[in-house]
């Protein structure tokens, strides 16, 4: 799921985590949570509005390392997460700029989907600071975000087709 990448070890992912959560600002204006998923098994967590919101960052620890744990079939369902969100951005599903996406779908299907990280520009404007984690261990280990889900799939729900 694109998560591998900065796991080296537990302690580092602690770490990062711990490091990435003193540099982000608390804020309960973005999102806490983003559907990367049609089936909402894909779930980017925003640390800003996470962090406003007095979360258990070991949790959200735990959650991602056992999300990145839980994928024995990890290319397969990342091309198919990945073909899902292409056609969801194709569809209007998801506020991204579908040439770019095009773009950078086929780029990446030339390399044979190299891990990637944010362009200098997006991190400079965007200062993106979120985890990925699937769904089930996210509930499993943090129950308290069932709420935000299931409000999201609502506004998903009410969209139109």
């Amino acid at each position: 799921m694109g998560t591998g990448h900065i796991i080296s070890d537990i302690d580092s992912a602690r770490r990062y985590l711990t490091d990435e959560l003193t540099r982000v600002d608390p804020d309960s204006s973005v999102l806490l949570i983003e559907n990367l998923a049609e089936d909402f098994s894909a779930l980017r967590i925003n640390l800003a509005p996470f962090k406003s919101g007095n979360f258990n960052p070991s949790q959200l620890l735990d959650a991602f390392l056992a999300s990145a744990e839980s994928r024995p079939d990890a290319f397969e369902s990342f091309l198919a997460e990945w073909e899902s969100l292409i056609e969801m951005v194709e569809k209007g599903l998801i506020n991204l700029d579908r040439e770019d996406v095009l773009t950078l779908n086929k780029s990446a299907i030339e390399m044979h989907y190299p891990a990637m990280h944010h362009s200098e520009e997006y991190a400079r404007l965007n200062n993106p600071a979120y985890r990925l984690v699937r769904y089930e261990p996210l509930i499993r280990i943090m129950p308290e975000m069932q709420d935000a889900i299931t409000k999201l799939k609502t506004e998903w729900r009410d969209l139109p087709e």
